[in-house]
This record gives C-alpha cells, structure tokens and sequence, in this order.
C-alpha cells in the first residue's frame, strides 16, 4: 500500500496540514523569535477529521513543535506534512474572501446560539 497524503485520513478532531514554506518565509508576517521560543508556522489543511473546526484549503498558524511531522518518501521526492489537533491552532490567516465570517461558521458548526439582547441593553 503507498502512503501519500491522499491515503491518510485524520481522526476526531485531528487536521492533517502542508506546511508552506513560502508563506513561512514571505507572508509578512513579523513575529519575533527570542528567549529560545520557536516561530509559528503557517500551513494549509489538506484533510480534516470529522470534528475538526477548519476545513480543507484553510491557512491555518500553529506552534510546530505541537504537530506531529509525517515525511512520506517517494522516488521523486519527499514530502512534508504535519498531524495536528485543531485546539492546537493559534491563528487562522484571512480567507481571500471577505465576505466569509469565520466566527459566524465557527457558530454554526458548533450549534452555538447566542442570547437575544434584552430591551435596553447596549450593543
């Protein structure tokens, strides 16, 4: 059986990412590295586990040292992914889209409702 990232399926809440490396090093990002703390990485989700809260194409900023890395190994080259737990994500960077409301699918995914307002009260 070849391994590749279409073979691997993420569980639970599980998201398997593709670091890009481009992004990394260009997305003008500026996040600064001392005290031995390590840099936050950027990637996009390839395949999500069925209780993931991101979705597949979504750029996602995540600690790498909280990942799993997983290299897969082919004649032509070899490949980098990383297994992560979407509680583990520290950053969302912003769709191309902005009419999508992240909070508002993030709410709707989960059922969350949230209270009316009471008369009188501020908005």
């Amino acid at each position: 059986m070849e391994i590749n990232k279409d073979t691997i399926q993420p569980v639970k809440n599980y998201l398997l990412i593709e670091v890009d490396v481009e992004k990394e090093t260009s997305s003008g990002l500026l996040l600064a590295e001392d005290g031995g703390y390590t840099l936050p990485t950027v990637g996009t989700v390839i395949r999500s586990g069925e209780l993931a809260e991101y979705k597949e194409g979504e750029v996602v900023i995540f600690r790498k040292y909280s990942a799993d890395e997983i290299k897969v190994t082919t004649a032509e080259k070899e490949e980098k992914y990383w297994l992560l737990e979407s509680s583990e994500v520290i950053g969302l960077i912003s769709s191309e889209n902005p009419e999508i409301d992240r909070y508002e699918q993030i709410k709707e995914r989960k059922g969350i409702v949230e209270p009316e307002r009471i008369k009188g009260d501020k908005e």
